[in-house]
C-alpha cells in the first residue's frame, strides 16, 4: 500500500467518523424536540354577565396536565374555590353599603 492510498483511506475513515458524530447528535437534538412538543399548555379563559362570571382553565397541549394546587387570590386573600371568594366579596360590598 503506497503513500496515496493510506491517506485516501485514512480520509475515508475520518469522513465516516464525523458521518457518525453528526448523526448522533442529529439523533439527540430529535428526541429532545420530540420530548418538549408534548408538553402540556394550559390557556385560560373568562367570561361575565350580569349575573355571571365563568373562569376556565384548559388543556390545548398535547400532554397531559396534571394540576396539583389552585385557588384565587384578591388583595392578599386567598380562596380554594371561586364561590367562596364570591361570597365574600359579597359580604364586603354589604359592608360598604
Amino acid at each position: 500500500m503506497n503513500t496515496s492510498e493510506k491517506v485516501l483511506t485514512f480520509a475515508a475513515i475520518f469522513i465516516s467518523c464525523l458521518a457518525l458524530a453528526v448523526s448522533i447528535i442529529q439523533t439527540r437534538i430529535m428526541q429532545k424536540q420530540s420530548h418538549s412538543s408534548v408538553w402540556p399548555r394550559l390557556d385560560q379563559g373568562t367570561g361575565a354577565g350580569p349575573d355571571y362570571y365563568n373562569y376556565s382553565l384548559r388543556n390545548v397541549g398535547v400532554g397531559p396536565a396534571i394540576v396539583k394546587d389552585f385557588k384565587y387570590i384578591y388583595k392578599d386573600t386567598s380562596f380554594q374555590t371561586i364561590n367562596t371568594m364570591m361570597e365574600d366579596l359579597k359580604k364586603r360590598q354589604l359592608k360598604k353599603n
